[in-house]
């Protein structure tokens, strides 16, 4: 009954009285799913090595920012980090009404 008042939009967290366990579940659960749903995909072919052109002056500056920029500014997420921040966004959306369907929120 938790888990699917967890699911319902209307109620969500409020009237869980395991609220820790409830969500554990629901974490374990999701991970499950997203595990099954992961297939591994074979590995990429090496591309022959292409012959680089040296970039001077502005354009060698301007490749080196773009090139720092790609690489510290791509974070890569783990499936709890994932989970966790998909969670809170749900609990993070606006209220809905008491008498909504909760089927038409889905």
């Amino acid at each position: 009954l938790e888990l699917a008042s967890y699911l319902d939009p209307r109620f969500r967290d409020r009237y869980l009285q395991n609220r820790e366990d409830t969500l554990s579940i629901i974490k374990e659960e999701c991970l499950s799913l997203m595990d099954e749903s992961t297939e591994p995909s074979p590995p990429p072919e090496p591309e022959p090595p292409q012959p680089k052109k040296k970039c001077i002056g502005l354009g060698a500056i301007l490749t080196t920012i773009a090139q720092a920029e790609s690489s510290s500014g791509t974070a890569v997420l783990t499936p709890e980090m994932t989970v966790q921040s998909e969670m809170t966004a749900y609990l993070e959306f606006p209220q809905t009404e008491p008498n909504a369907n909760p089927l038409t929120w889905w």
